[in-house]
């Protein structure tokens, strides 16, 4: 509750409701981290999903190896 003073100094009473926008604040914050993570998660599965007919690269065409003399 807060009181507030007009000009002529009456006084009047005005209540609030601050919870009610902290309630909807927590859950478009949880709504959005759920969204984020089912995107995230999608995409991972996606990728993962498109290289899996992929095989390594053979040793001999890796960067850096090394042949026996």
């Amino acid at each position: 509750m807060s009181v507030h003073h007009d000009d002529r100094g009456a006084v009047g009473v005005a209540t609030t409701h601050g919870g009610s926008d902290m309630r909807a604040a927590f859950t478009g914050l949880i709504v959005g981290a759920i969204a984020l993570l089912a995107v995230v998660l999608t995409i991972v599965t996606l990728t993962n999903r498109s290289f899996e007919g992929h095989g390594e690269a053979p040793a001999a065409a890796a960067p850096g190896a090394t042949t026996p003399h």
